[in-house]
């Protein structure tokens, strides 16, 4: 692993090879990060500072250093950060934006809210068809309501390095179904495809009903809900926003924008259940990549499935290195046919 590293105004460029510890992941539809142990040296301490940009060029992944710590007693410096794209969170999206096309409105979205920000630009756009009719994104951190906007759509961004232009292009895209075909991917626990795998099982933040306060220009109220669980199933969060009728916003208008509220509320609040692999790493980026759909067998646990590659995980210790890669959202089967609803 090479680690490439660029001070804030680019008037060199480090490199850190030898690190002790290096652990980063990125995702296709959220922020990763990055943490780097490194002795403490003259050359650690210029290369490793707050704002810098980190390159990885095995990965291609781009991170930006948020933290650093200088650990005297342990002869260390621990620089944290995160994905390049979270730098867009610098900025607030001021005011709702309706969603039709997803890749073009996104784009638009932030175009509109850089207010100078330097050092990222968006990608040009491809014509990814994606729609979400009637959705919205609503004011918040600019990163994170254009990832609530893709993320239903099931589309992915990326920061990815320009090197020439010492800029992060924001990038949207879709992954691809390698779930047939001669190229077919296929994780088998029993052929050893599917080494150490670990399978998280998570309903700690669930929610399926998500309640949100509306007010109307009548001075009326109205609780809208969204969500149709019963019983002991039933998992209810009210929403912390309030919905509050437009000027010349019809009634039905400000209801359906208060009840796509609530669904990306209930977005951020998944039943999360992942599946982990341990993977060779030069295979990444050739057989399959972040976003690409594959399939995943294991008779032993009795399921199969198809899922995206919603993430990868890189970790350097005294160990020494191993990838894995995170399968997210799949579509469960037992062998024996029975849907498993997640």
């Amino acid at each position: 692993m090479s680690l490439e590293i660029y001070p804030k105004d680019f008037h060199t460029r480090y490199e850190i090879s030898h690190a002790v510890s290096v652990m980063l992941s990125g995702y296709y539809d959220r922020v990763g990060k990055l943490v780097i142990y490194v002795p403490i040296t003259d050359y650690n301490i210029q290369a490793l500072n707050n704002e810098c940009t980190v390159y990885d060029t095995e990965t291609k992944f781009v991170y930006i250093i948020q933290n650093v710590k200088t650990d005297t007693e342990n002869n260390q410096i621990i620089a944290y950060g995160y994905t390049a794209e979270q730098k867009l969170d610098r900025r607030a999206l001021l005011k709702k934006v309706p969603v039709n096309n997803v890749e073009a409105d996104v784009y638009r979205a932030i175009n509109n809210n850089l207010r100078g920000l330097t050092g990222i630009r968006t990608a040009p756009i491809k014509g990814l068809p994606e729609t979400a009719e009637g959705a919205i994104m609503a004011e918040g951190q600019l990163q994170r309501q254009t990832s609530s906007a893709l993320h239903e759509a099931g589309l992915g961004r990326r920061a990815v390095w320009d090197d020439e232009k010492n800029e992060i292009v924001y990038e949207i895209y879709q992954g691809v179904d390698r779930t047939e075909g001669i190229h077919a991917v296929v994780f088998s626990d029993e052929q050893g495809t599917a080494r150490s795998l670990i399978i998280n099982d998570d309903v700690s933040d669930w929610k399926n009903v998500a309640y949100i306060t509306t007010e109307f220009k009548d001075d009326h109220t109205e609780i809208i809900s969204v969500g149709s669980a019963t019983g002991d199933d039933r998992r209810e969060i009210w929403s912390t926003r309030r919905i509050i009728q437009g000027y010349d916003e019809s009634a039905d208008a400000v209801r359906q924008r208060a009840k796509s509220e609530a669904a990306l509320e209930l977005a951020r609040n998944i039943h999360r259940l992942n599946f982990s692999v341990v993977i060779e790493p030069e295979e990444l980026g050739d057989k399959y990549n972040i976003g690409d759909v594959v399939a995943c067998v294991s008779i032993r646990f009795g399921v199969s499935f198809t899922a995206r590659v919603s993430g990868v995980k890189y970790i350097m210790d005294k160990t020494g290195p191993r990838t894995e890669i995170i399968l997210g959202t799949p579509t469960l089967k037992s062998i024996g046919g029975l849907i498993l609803n997640d």
